[in-house]
């Protein structure tokens, strides 16, 4: 309806965002991220790892990208991403939300490992490939978007800085793909963990299991576009410069 709109509308233009250490120390003269039709494409976001299938056009991509943006942005400015997680994924979720996507809150579970020790990166995959099938053309994608992070020097820098502090970190993985109704569907993985000692390269880091403590939450989810179209100019206009440097394509 026209007032849910002006109420999306409104609550995007009184968000406070962050303002983030990386976009200052990050060069202003980057350009946006190119998005394309017809292609697989990884990249980071942020704190946040986003893989499409070949299916989803360069519109409903910078969609998914600039809305989970916000919504990050948003919520690293209301509460601290790494010492008040619970609240945090609360006001990312309710930001999502009141943009265009249907989802329900997260519920969070301890990963238990069978192994004595593994790589975060390895977890994400395993949790996806439940969520996904192991076989499908998302998660070559996905595979392809972690393998080009573990290459890619100024990925690992934006994406580890935005995701982790010393001793926490705060990650979402989101893989996105379109369906016959050409509604855009998210397998999405959220996570956070604490551990001994965190870098910027903990996602391929082996942690033995004593030494972290980490929590997972996976579910699918959905983009109204008839409400996002409605918001996505406000969206791109709050969102500024910080299109140029939280968005890195990682050339899968």
């Amino acid at each position: 309806s026209q007032a849910l709109v002006m109420a999306s509308v409104k609550f995007v233009r009184e968000l406070e965002l962050e303002e983030p250490s990386v976009l200052r120390s990050r060069s202003s003269t980057r350009t946006a991220a190119a998005v394309s039709d017809g292609k697989a494409q990884g990249l980071v976001d942020n704190g946040s790892l986003v893989s499409f299938a070949s299916n989803v056009t360069g519109q409903k991509k910078q969609d998914v990208l600039y809305s989970t943006l916000l919504a990050q942005m948003a919520a690293n400015k209301a509460y601290d991403r790494f010492d008040d997680t619970e609240n945090w994924y609360k006001f990312y979720t309710d930001v999502m939300g009141k943009v265009g996507w249907v989802l329900q809150g997260f519920q969070f579970d301890e990963y238990q490992s069978s192994q004595s020790d593994f790589k975060i990166s390895q977890i994400t995959l395993e949790l996806l490939s439940a969520l996904i099938g192991p076989e499908a053309e998302l998660m070559t994608a996905v595979k392809a978007t972690i393998d080009n992070l573990a290459k890619s020097s100024e990925g690992i820098t934006l994406f580890g800085s935005s995701s982790a502090s010393e001793k926490h970190g705060n990650f979402q993985i989101i893989p996105c793909s379109v369906d016959e109704s050409n509604q855009v569907n998210v397998a999405f993985v959220g996570a956070y963990f604490t551990a001994s000692q965190v870098s910027k390269n903990y996602f391929f880091f082996t942690y033995s299991k004593q030494d972290i403590h980490f929590f997972k939450a996976a579910q699918v989810f959905t983009l109204n576009e008839d409400l996002y179209s409605q918001v996505r100019e406000t969206v791109i206009k709050k969102l500024g410069d910080a299109v140029k440097t939280e968005i890195d394509d990682l050339q899968i």
